[in-house]
């Protein structure tokens, strides 16, 4: 399973945060499953998302897919032919497709000026094999499935398995002190950005919801990254969850849809926020 990795690539080792990471080896493998341009500037990947900076001028804000291993420092992505529908949706319902810059091959498009807005884009569907050990390792660590839910998926008396799966980004950018103002895009599987207040001292308290075409998706993992830090919360009855995240500093969330079509052959849908807050 190597995602356009060559064998150098291959051959380093990554790890995770958390107390409970399994071995180094394997999990490095498993990130490779998040790996899905082959152009990628770096051969650590492992998540990607849409990140927003001011233009030079600072009157345009610009968006650039990136990837990396440690969230928010990534490293650009130039194949904008993988993307689908790349758009930037505001409070008052208009939209904006983003079409590329032609003088940057890294910019999926250039949005102007506003408080808060929302920019999203799907990702063509690939696919992949790996063996026992990387789907396990990859659907506890990753995904976030219990030893009980990973049982179900995989069988025993398999040993190759192979998944296709497709991915939406999707970022809130909040300029200046507003407050970033999320909406729906109509993704199948979406993260919806419900509530920030700041907390005490440098933290503030989210609560989101993720959807499952337009309905909340209960007791699912989600993955919270802040700070340097990576914590996994499930959603409640409702579909919502809530986190403590670092203030003012880049956030992403993330989850993956694991369905089983037959014994060695599996169907996964990605989708994640982020939230940037862009100050002058």
């Amino acid at each position: 399973m190597t995602h356009g990795l060559d064998k150098k690539a291959e051959n380093k080792i990554i790890s995770i945060e958390g107390k409970n990471s399994m071995n180094r080896i394997l999990v490095k493998l498993c990130i490779a499953l998040l790996v899905w341009i082959s152009s990628f500037a770096t051969s650590d990947a492992h998540d990607a998302w849409l990140a927003a900076k001011w233009n030079a001028k600072k009157t345009h804000i610009l968006i650039s897919p990136v990837v990396a291993e440690t969230f928010p420092k990534g490293e650009p992505i130039k194949d904008m032919k993988r993307f689908i529908d790349p758009s930037a949706h505001f409070p008052d319902g208009s939209m904006l497709p983003l079409g590329g810059d032609p003088t940057d091959s890294t910019v999926l498009g250039s949005v102007p000026l506003a408080p808060s807005f929302v920019v999203s884009a799907g990702v063509k569907q690939r696919e992949i094999t790996y063996n026992q050990d990387i789907a396990r390792a990859y659907l506890t660590e990753e995904v976030g499935l219990t030893k009980d839910q990973t049982s179900e998926i995989l069988s025993d008396t398999v040993k190759e398995f192979n998944e296709t799966y497709s991915r939406y980004l999707k970022t809130v950018v909040s300029v200046n002190d507003n407050v970033p103002i999320d909406t729906t895009c109509g993704l199948p599987l979406e993260i919806v950005l419900l509530s920030c207040k700041t907390a005490l001292g440098q933290e503030a308290a989210i609560k989101f919801r993720l959807l499952h075409n337009g309905e909340p998706s209960i007791d699912s993992p989600i993955r919270v990254l802040s700070n340097g830090t990576a914590t996994i919360v499930r959603t409640d009855s409702t579909g919502a969850a809530q986190a403590m995240v670092a203030k003012d500093k880049p956030l992403l969330l993330a989850h993956t849809q694991i369905t089983k079509l037959s014994e060695n052959r599996l169907q996964s849908v990605w989708t994640n926020l982020a939230v940037y807050w862009i100050k002058k």
